[in-house]
């Protein structure tokens, strides 16, 4: 049937182009798909294997959820069993970004007393150096171990200079760690995941906890392709490991290691317990302790969780209980390049470079594991090997249909193949069904319908993955260079994303680090007692600037907070809104991003009624869209004050301006003077809450039946405040912006001289 249906294709080609096909040509293209078949038959017998193993591990999964139903121990058990000191490893390379907000929010987040963390910095990132030094000195159980060279290493290099530096802890504070866990400078952990690996750890050398991605949005492939692929393997396939084997590979994350099983690592390497020489030492050292005799569990823990719903028929709100796993989630990689990177660096660690470091190993159940760790190199390339003649053989059946006006099957000589291909399309749907099933317990419904489509793009990164693991791996073969450590750039999710949009303003400032819980509570109850919002008893107690303040506003709502300088702004577009009525909104426009929309800065959040109210003066210039940036308060109050028509500071900024440039100084140094200037300017209503004349209700009682009359002016008449009470603030008001005037002065070219 081959035969004939390809000469039949062949003579219909040369009827229709009119040029007769050569016996070399002919020959060719039945050689051709000849080849075809005989690839088709290697690759549908390798994904048959493949997909069989997978389907086993299945079938033993849903075994032991059946029949192995051991009850986990309760909360209350986990919680009263006595704590065993635990020092915390995270190693950190570059990682000021992150490593502050990391920190802070482990620190806060752990219902444990008896732990400390460990923080390894080399001597040449002093950024990194200098966000821990700043998280330690506020929180005394976190701690900067300086590695002894610089960097970067690998991360194995960084993790022995952290059990060094715990050694010499020990030594200092006769105090003994019982356990080691380590985690990354990305990971969010869980409350109780320190408790969970206290209870689980006895008797066995290593735990490893369930490691899953934070939640993406569904557009995301390439990072939502790693949240598919953790939710099954640490949902089922760990599981499964852990029940058959005894051993688990460690994730590098939410890992702990018993004591005495450190102290035989670091034996048998002298005192580097840490694979220097892999790419992935966290799955060669589970691998070492089982050789040591030490056994691993993979420990899939969940407590009960009451939370409240709106049911979904009555839309009434109920308390449902949900069981929470305890985990550690991170981002992983959203971009192609990042992600290739990534994960060839695991195919080198653990097929190349593991199957010559570690070998084969254990009984035949481990190394059928060991097998399915070490398969992808193979798995790689057949997968894209399969769609290639899906494609060729799609081709062939379009081409016929088009000549014969019937769809003939693609020609195979051998008949038995297409059993074979059934099978393996049955096999396919049972792993696409388990993807999707594992995705929606782990990251709800929302996953499940795109989750098959996401294995195309898993199979393509995963390919130019193996393309780079070989040519990495044949370099070094060639030239006997050593593979250096390829280091993923680690995002830390903003307090808006972890807490989904429940958190408080307090919540953000102490998750960043702006201000500690001791100082926030206090604020908070100096807010209770005045009804002052959170944010201005900050600023006047000078807890934190307003700068950061405007930071913590935006990532409290999810728009940009930056500052700006009022003067550069257009007048048309600022007197859009009037200066009356943008002292009492504390909102500046600043730009015009279209004939409808407009951007307006705010250095506080705006009430629903503020802002319909902004909405309501802005619509006669025809705005139908206000977009919102947070500012720092004094940008904003500093441009409703001078920014208006030709004021106080405008013959100075003139002389400024030429001055600069008289002395070329660019647009960035005038943009920070200016900055320093505007950064000393606080509104009246402030300075007199601030000095305890008035009390913030009664400035907002006054600000907002003022008319045109001054702030000051109606307090006096509500009989508020005196004359010598307003002169005195406005004194110091003038006084705060002269000391600005000085520090510009302090910054600027000797000529330079400012006017009051």
């Amino acid at each position: 049937m081959a035969q004939d249906l390809l000469h039949a294709l062949v003579q219909l080609y040369e009827a229709f182009i009119g040029v007769y096909l050569s016996d070399p040509v002919l020959t060719f293209i039945l050689a051709y798909w000849s080849a075809l078949q005989i690839v088709l038959v290697a690759v549908a017998v390798v994904i048959f294997v493949m997909s069989a193993e997978d389907f086993l591990i299945d079938v033993a999964y849903w075994t032991l959820t059946v029949f192995d139903r051991k009850p986990q121990p309760g909360l209350p058990t986990l919680l009263a069993k006595p704590e065993a000191n635990i020092a915390v490893l995270v190693p950190a390379w570059r990682e000021a970004d992150v490593i502050g907000r990391m920190l802070r929010n482990m620190a806060g987040t752990f219902v444990y007393e008896r732990y400390h963390i460990f923080v390894g910095v080399y001597a040449n990132d002093a950024e990194t150096r200098r966000e821990v030094d700043r998280v330690a000195a506020q929180i005394d159980r976190v701690h900067r171990v300086q590695i002894s060279h610089d960097g970067p290493t690998n991360k194995a290099d960084c993790l022995n200079g952290l059990v060094r530096g715990v050694i010499a802890f020990e030594a200092e504070s006769r105090c003994r760690f019982e356990i080691i866990a380590n985690h990354d400078a990305e990971d969010v952990v869980h409350r109780y995941g320190l408790k969970v690996i206290n209870y689980f750890l006895s008797g066995f050398g290593m735990v490893q906890l369930p490691v899953r991605s934070l939640d993406r949005r569904p557009g995301e492939a390439i990072a939502c392709v790693y949240m598919d692929e953790f939710a099954e393997w640490h949902g089922k396939d760990m599981v499964v490991r852990s029940a058959l084997t005894g051993m688990v590979p460690s994730a590098g994350v939410g890992t702990a290691i018993a004591r005495e099983a450190m102290d035989a690592l670091c034996k048998a390497r002298d005192d580097e317990p840490f694979n220097t020489g892999s790419l992935t030492e966290d799955y060669d050292i589970a691998h070492r302790l089982a050789n040591l005799g030490f056994r691993s569990r993979f420990v899939k823990y969940t407590i009960p969780v009451r939370i409240e719903r709106k049911h979904w028929l009555t839309g009434k709100n109920v308390m449902r209980t949900r069981h929470e796993l305890v985990d550690t989630r991170e981002y992983f990689p959203n971009r192609r390049k990042a992600s290739v990177r990534q994960k060839a660096r695991w195919m080198l660690g653990i097929s190349f470079l593991g199957w010559r470091q570690i070998d084969w190993h254990g009984n035949w159940i481990n190394r059928c594991f060991l097998w399915r760790d070490r398969k992808a190199p193979l798995a790689a390339p057949t997968a894209m090997l399969g769609y290639f003649l899906l494609g060729q053989w799609l081709i062939l059946i379009a081409t016929a249909w088009a000549a014969f006006g019937w769809p003939p099957l693609p020609p195979l000589d051998m008949p038995w193949l297409w059993t074979l291909i059934t099978i393996n399309m049955v096999l396919m749907l049972n792993r696409l069904a388990h993807r999707a099933i594992f995705v929606g317990r782990f990251h709800g419904l929302k996953h499940v319908w795109c989750s098959p489509l996401r294995v195309l793009v898993g199979n393509y990164v995963t390919f130019l993955a193996f393309l780079r693991a070989v040519r990495i791996y044949a370099h070094h073969l060639t030239t006997g260079r050593p593979i250096a450590w390829d280091k993923t750039a680690h995002v830390y999710p903003t307090a808006q994303e972890l807490y989904r949009g429940k958190q408080e303003l307090g919540d953000v400032l102490t998750y960043s680090g702006a201000i500690t819980k001791l100082r926030l509570e206090s604020a908070l109850g100096v807010q209770q007692k005045t009804g002052r919002p959170l944010g201005l008893v900050l600023l006047d107690r000078n807890d934190i600037d307003d700068g950061r303040l405007a930071d913590a506003y935006g990532e409290l709502f999810g728009v940009p907070a930056r500052g700006f300088d009022s003067s550069l702004v257009d007048a048309r577009v600022r007197d859009l809104l009037p200066r009356l009525w943008a002292g009492r909104l504390n909102a500046f426009v600043l730009a015009q991003k279209s004939r409808e929309e407009v951007l307006v800065a705010v250095g506080e959040p705006l009430s629903d009624p503020k802002f319909r109210l902004l909405h309501k003066l802005l619509s006669p210039h025809g705005i139908r869209k206000v977009s919102l940036q947070f500012a720092p308060l004094s940008d904003v109050a500093f441009g409703v004050r001078f920014a208006y028509g030709y004021g106080p500071l405008a013959a100075a900024r003139e002389q400024v301006h030429r001055l600069l440039q008289k002395h070329q100084a660019g647009s960035e140094y005038e943009a920070r003077l200016w900055g320093k200037l505007r950064c000393r300017y606080v509104r009246i209503g402030d300075l007199l809450v601030r000095s305890g004349v008035v009390t913030h209700a009664a400035v907002q009682r006054a600000l907002w039946v003022a008319g045109e009359r001054p702030l000051g002016e109606q307090l006096i008449a509500q009989k508020s405040l005196s004359y010598a009470q307003l002169s005195a603030a406005l004194s110091l008001q003038r006084d705060l912006l002269m000391l600005g005037t000085k520090t510009v002065r302090a910054i600027a070219p000797d000529e330079v001289s400012l006017a009051a």
